[in-house]
């Protein structure tokens, strides 16, 4: 089972699931366990929905200035984009674990095929590559427009203009409504951290939906791959099968049954596996 876990071609998908809020638990599991994701799933999806819902009010607000409205309402729809791919994780929990357990089902594995277990591992760890820089690019958004306006606070504070001249939502890189008094730097600088809470469960919700999408075409492509190569030797593999010495390999197959009854296996076994991955 530890040997299982650590070639599992999705296990790094799956701990971002985990840790960003998009993950329930099998039945197998643990009542306790499955019980604390519910509540960390459920506990950053209000907080989203919460943030979301602070957007939309803030329209009202900015109606007349369209240098506000304008990139308001794009960061708005990524938003609910980014709300809208959570709910179809979550909701199809069970299609992804049957695909999972489809692609990575012993029916693949080829072990005379001696490139088959290179192409998935290469595969893997070029899509861990892209699934960890995809995640901290989404995160990055969030975390950059901190550090710009956090910049600019303190500039404004030293300057004694806060709160004179400038309040905070002026400084705030995405506009929402901030459900306390921000009359002080400080309790504004805190909801900085409220928006960053919001932004980084948005970008979690859309780092998953889109590396698990890559996950699947990246295990796929090295899945066909590997029936490629396993529907190429068939003949070799065959050979290799049934001990054949170099003199005999010159035979018709008819003359040796047992071969060709090998090659015919060898033969639905591809099929079956290209059925799979075509499904």
């Amino acid at each position: 089972q530890s040997d299982a876990h650590k070639n599992d071609f999705f296990r790094t998908i799956d701990t971002i699931n985990k840790a960003v809020g998009v993950w329930l638990e099998p039945e197998t599991s643990s009542t306790t366990k499955r019980l604390l994701y519910i509540v960390w799933d459920t506990f950053l999806a209000v907080y989203a929905t919460a943030f979301i819902i602070s957007e939309f009010l803030i329209i009202e607000t900015i109606m007349g200035e369209l240098l506000l409205l304008v990139p308001h309402i794009g960061m708005l729809v990524n938003t609910c984009v980014g709300f809208f791919e959570f709910a179809i994780l979550i909701s199809n929990q069970e299609k992804i674990a049957n695909m999972k357990r489809v692609l990575q089902s012993e029916s693949f594995d080829y072990e005379e095929c001696d490139n088959s277990l290179k192409i998935v591992e290469d595969s893997k760890t070029f899509y861990n590559r892209v699934t960890i820089t995809t995640c901290l690019a989404y995160f990055m958004v969030s975390i950059s427009g901190h550090l710009s306006a956090l910049k600019d606070l303190n500039v404004d504070s030293r300057a004694g203009l806060y709160g004179v001249n400038a309040t905070c939502y002026d400084f705030l890189p995405y506009l929402f409504v901030i459900p306390f008094q921000t009359s002080t730097v400080r309790r504004c600088k805190n909801a900085f951290f409220v928006m960053d809470a919001g932004l980084l469960i948005i970008a979690g919700y859309l780092g998953a939906h889109d590396t698990l999408l890559y996950a699947f075409m990246s295990c796929i492509d090295a899945k066909f791959k590997v029936v490629s190569e396993a529907s190429t030797s068939i003949r070799e593999r065959a050979e290799f099968k049934m001990h054949l010495d170099r003199p005999y390999l010159v035979l018709r197959d008819e003359e040796i049954p047992e071969f060709e009854e090998i090659m015919y296996f060898e033969i639905k076994r591809c099929n079956d596996s290209l059925t799979k991955l075509l499904k």
